[in-house]
């Protein structure tokens, strides 16, 4: 064992005590490593670097010579390994290495330290702190091709260690309350500075950024910081106010979209897939305040920078992207991340009131610009979900339901009198119908996303007006087919158990119902 026997821990690498020799220890393993363990499969040998470099001795003047030269032959040996899984395994054990060697409390001799020994710690902490640097470049930059197959998960575990480790590493730099008995701290200005981790992200997202590639990765570390428990959530440290840098490095005014000069509302262009989510994280890991405020936190002022994104910078993109005028369709994953962004923001904001206001403001103007159904009622739900149903419940979605039943109506009468006598199946399995249908279930929180009844009670008094109406069509307004989504609606209310329905309505609704005749009459009455 490198442990020893008992108190006598040192016996374990003292070759007169019959004891392993370190320096032919360290000798032969460097050499092993920097073969790639001659072809042998890095992810199986590699998690017992750490356990060795761990356990070998430091000498009195508590150099850490032995332990660098094992993580320099790792560093070199990713190269023999033949890329891929391999090659990212080892690069995951060299920066799980070099954290644990610049995090470990040293040994307490009894007196202070020597001006040659401080400088000896400053130097080696540089030197192992480089590898953190290669380490955090080569995930960034690593070519797309080694994403494939096995290389993937391999790619995630090193995210992982770089995400905890950067944590660490923060939290150990603190001026305060950091760790001062660590090699780390005399040099933990360098270390976030130019020469080192703000450099590395910057000059990767500079070089690199064009494809999306650096920027994605670099917002896949900050999610797994902001998701972690040991997460600060905060403008504290060293490393909020990196990620704010490149941030706006990243996107042209993704941060202040309007500083621009000549940019107006409408006709900001959306920040690309890729650094909008790196912006959602960020302001997930730092908050919204210190994000938007060029010059740091500012509780003062919470509600003023929230607000100007909102309504200046996100509303406006998501009406670029996602209207009916948009030139093509966005991911699933651009939608849900620009929806999230509008909850982390309003959910910044302190008063409830103020997020009411911003939220009808920024509903009405995506309505006006007939953004898509979908994106709306997710919109809607996720709000709904992280405020607990305080702000989305408005005028202005009381406003927009109108709207929307008035639409379904017309839809179906219209359709009802082009074809004498039943609406056409197109119309009814139609996106856009479907979506109708799945809004409309929403507000009465009757949609499997949706529980909670989230519009007022006038609503639905003004779509049984709309549904119920006479005209001159009445007599071939036959249903076979079950199209009337907004009836059909109606009827499902007034049967669940909290409908508040009065007997006049619920005989109007029946009777709509009875002339429609089809699957709704036979279903629902």
């Amino acid at each position: 064992s490198f442990r020893g026997v008992g108190d006598n821990t040192d016996a374990a690498w003292d070759p007169a005590a019959d004891g392993i020799d370190p320096a032919k220890t360290v000798s032969a393993l460097a050499k092993l490593f920097r073969r790639g363990c001659h072809g042998s499969p890095a992810v199986g040998w590699c998690p017992i670097a750490l356990p060795l470099v761990a356990s070998l001795p430091i000498p009195s003047g508590g150099s850490n010579a032995m332990q660098m030269k094992v993580l320099a032959a790792l560093w070199e040996g990713k190269e023999y390994t033949g890329g891929g899984a391999n090659e990212a395994a080892v690069v995951t054990a060299v920066v799980e290495t070099a954290t644990f060697l610049l995090l470990r409390r040293l040994e307490d001799s009894g007196s202070s330290e020597t001006g040659n020994e401080e400088k000896m710690s400053s130097d080696d902490a540089k030197e192992i702190a480089g590898y953190v640097f290669r380490g955090l470049e080569y995930y960034l930059t690593k070519s797309e091709d080694s994403r494939r197959d096995a290389a993937t998960s391999s790619l995630k575990e090193l995210c992982n260690a770089l995400s905890r480790d950067l944590q660490r590493l923060d939290v150990v730099s603190d001026d305060t309350d950091g760790r001062k008995d660590c090699i780390l701290f005399a040099v933990r200005v360098w270390f976030w500075a130019d020469g080192g981790i703000r450099r590395v992200m910057l000059d990767s997202i500079m070089s690199h950024g064009d494809n999306g590639l650096v920027v994605e990765r670099l917002g896949d570390v900050v999610r797994l910081a902001a998701d972690g428990k040991n997460a600060t959530k905060s403008s504290v440290g060293r490393l909020p106010p990196i990620l704010r840098d490149c941030v706006s490095e990243a996107g042209a005014n993704i941060v202040d979209p309007l500083s621009t000069p000549g940019s107006s509302e409408g006709s900001l262009l959306p920040p690309k897939e890729a650094e909008i989510h790196l912006m959602l994280e960020v302001l997930k890991f730092c908050g919204v305040s210190f994000v938007l405020n060029s010059a740091g936190d500012d509780p003062a002022q919470p509600t003023r920078d929230a607000e100007s994104y909102i309504l200046g910078a996100i509303v406006p993109w998501v009406v670029t992207l996602f209207s009916s005028s948009a030139l093509s369709s966005k991911s699933a994953f651009s939608r849900d991340a620009y929806i999230e962004i509008l909850c982390v923001c309003l959910e910044s904001i302190p008063s409830l009131d103020d997020r009411r206001r911003i939220w009808a403001s920024g509903l009405k103007d995506m309505v006006d610009a007939h953004v898509d159904l979908n994106f709306l009622t997710k919109a809607i739900v996720a709000i709904a979900k992280a405020d607990d149903l305080n702000i989305v419940r408005c005028e202005a979605l009381d406003e927009f339901a109108m709207q929307v039943g008035d639409a379904a109506s017309m839809v179906f009468r219209n359709g009802a009198v082009r074809e004498s006598g039943g609406v056409l199946d197109t119309m009814v399995d139609s996106d856009e119908f479907r979506s109708m249908r799945l809004l409309l279930q929403t507000f009465v929180g009757l949609s499997p996303v949706c529980s909670q009844v989230l519009i007022g009670e006038g609503v639905i008094q003004s779509w049984i007006n709309v549904v119920c109406q006479q005209t001159e069509h009445d007599m071939i307004l036959e249903d076979d087919v079950g199209s009337n989504v907004l009836l059909d609606l109606l009827l499902a209310v007034a049967s669940t158990k909290s409908s508040h329905l009065c007997y006049s309505n619920l005989l109007r609704l029946t009777s709509q119902s009875w002339k429609e005749g089809g699957q709704i009459w036979t279903s629902r009455c």
